[in-house]
């Protein structure tokens, strides 16, 4: 007879400093839920469970998640050991809380399945002399879920004994799920369940781990919500295979396995108010790719508090300081690798340079159109059509595959239908180009005129759909390519005088589609510097 007195908890691990998307789980999907909200949500839509644990470290930064708990009313477990003993804080809190059978719930994933999670308890209580369920494989495919493992607690007690290296105790449970050591689990039996047939119909990660992956449960959140359909696995599975194309918001997204060592880049970026914060978009771009497709920790270091809120915007880490304290800022953030992306006006020292390379083993590169020869970072990646520099031991990327054009103007084509006479005028920081968009404003040109001295919803939208734009050397310059709109380039500065006479001779030549990868390809020289 099956023992239906067993005593089964949910423990669901969670910690709140992801270097890829820092703080996730407190993350909204919708408007009324975060993504720790949800996974509870399901763990309480499962009959069989009794208990749901929040399993987190001493951290200060996880003191958050006591108060979440105590909102959801769920139970709190702190580890006071290793930050990084996943395997020792699951077998702790399993101890603490006297689970019999224990249900390992992915604090990543908000479409958990409730009655995946029955099932496989269940099947635990029933098959007695089972330790461990697992999912048969339907014509050699496993179904969608992530993050789901239903043991008894021995099993649990004795993976924590033999999980003997970092990896091992790092990840969950890999010592007994890939078999490891099988001479010390020979004894442990597997029983296998089917479920239901609709969760073999499609593979696509429903784990948040990045800012790519929250992108597309939101989306698929509100394409049900649009629908009138309930945000839960199944209805999902279903639009996802109506509407295949969101899949591309996050296909791309790095999965990290059990051999992986996190590599982390720290980026500084000059003060956002110098060129309208041009340089933090697209180091952002980069920051994004270097997250998204290779997997990489993230964190940015800017001088100024709205920079600082421009990136948290975007879900990722941000501290303000000046330049000069990033060694400080290693010991919080163990970066591997630092980008400048600076303008014109901002000055980084050799000092400073070597000092990353000695004290804290860094790799250097530097991002600027205008750089001084003498001092030598790893990689300088000059983001324009022609850039060479005096010292031959300075290592130069340049050219179009280096030029970066952001997400949000590539999007900005998406409901344009036709091209108008309009010409827009864009200038930020120089009070030549207002005075010139004065006169011609008293002019017939025969073009609307618009003019922006920042980067809005608006001005994206008219930028798009113009077929002339006014503009300094920067980046504008190279996103009119893009847009198919014809760059009218104004000189305010004689710096910039070789690299406007570059761009106008090549401009015939160039082509939307030749900047259409800069973000990944400088991500590409990074990646590969901390590879050597």
């Amino acid at each position: 007879m099956a023992d239906i007195k067993l005593r089964a908890v949910a423990f669901v691990p969670v910690r709140l400093n992801s270097s890829r998307l820092p703080e996730k789980h407190l993350k909204y999907i919708g408007r009324q839920r975060t993504l720790l909200s949800w996974v509870i949500l399901r763990l309480k839509g499962a009959l069989e469970i009794d208990d749901i644990v929040i399993c987190t470290t001493c951290e200060k930064e996880n003191e958050q998640l006591r108060d979440a708990a105590l909102l959801e009313g769920v139970s709190f477990f702190a580890y006071d050991g290793g930050v990084d003993d996943v395997v020792g804080r699951l077998t702790a809190a399993s101890v603490k809380y006297r689970a019999d059978i224990c249900v390992l719930a992915s604090g990543d994933c908000p479409l958990l399945s409730s009655e995946t999670i029955d099932l496989m308890v269940k099947t635990l209580r029933e098959n007695t002399e089972a330790d461990n369920v697992l999912f048969s494989d339907v014509n050699g495919r496993q179904p969608i879920h992530e993050g789901i493992i239903v043991s008894r607690r021995k099993l649990w007690q004795l993976a924590d004994k033999y999980s003997d290296t970092p990896a091992l105790r790092e990840h969950q449970f890999p010592v007994f799920l890939r078999n490891v050591y099988p001479d010390k689990f020979a004894h442990i039996k597997n029983v296998y369940v089917k479920d239901n047939e609709i969760f073999y119909n499609l593979n696509h990660r429903i784990s948040i781990d990045t800012p790519d992956d929250l992108k597309f449960i939101n989306r698929l959140f509100f394409l049900l919500q649009t629908q009138g359909s309930e945000f839960n696995l199944k209805n999902a599975i279903t639009a996802i295979i109506e509407n295949p194309e969101i899949c591309n918001i996050n296909k791309h997204v790095y999965r990290k396995t059990l051999e992986d060592v996190t590599l982390r880049v720290a980026f500084f970026v000059s003060p956002g108010t110098a060129c309208g914060y041009d340089n933090l978009r697209r180091a952002l771009e980069i920051a994004g790719v270097l997250v998204n497709r290779f997997g990489l920790g993230v964190g940015f270091f800017v001088p100024d508090d709205e920079s600082k809120k421009f990136v948290q915007m975007q879900g990722l880490r941000a501290d303000t300081a000046e330049a000069g304290k990033l060694v400080d800022f290693h010991k919080d953030f163990s970066f591997n690798a630092v980008v400048f992306d600076i303008d014109n006006n901002y000055y980084i020292d050799r000092e400073l340079i070597d000092t990353l390379r000695t004290s804290v083993g860094a790799k250097v590169i530097v991002i600027s159109n205008i750089f001084r020869d003498s001092i030598c970072p790893d990689m300088l990646i000059a983001s324009t059509l022609n850039y060479t520099v005096n010292n031959s031991k300075c290592k130069v990327k340049s050219g179009k595959d280096y030029i970066v054009i952001p997400q949000e103007i590539k999007d900005a084509t998406i409901d344009i239908a036709a091209k108008e006479d309009k010409l827009v005028i864009y200038s930020y920081g120089d009070s030549f180009i207002p005075r010139l968009a004065e006169k011609l404003s008293e002019q017939d040109i025969g073009f609307r005129q618009k003019f922006y001295d920042s980067v809005s919803a608006e001005f994206l939208s008219d930028f798009a759909s113009s077929k002339v734009l006014l503009c300094t050397m920067g980046n504008r310059a190279y996103e009119a390519i893009y847009l198919n709109c014809v760059p009218i380039i104004v000189s305010v500065n004689p710096k910039e005088s070789h690299e406007i006479a570059v761009f106008n001779r090549y401009l015939k030549e160039l082509k939307p589609h030749d900047f259409e990868n800069g973000a990944v390809n400088i991500a590409k020289v990074i990646v590969d510097l901390l590879e050597k």
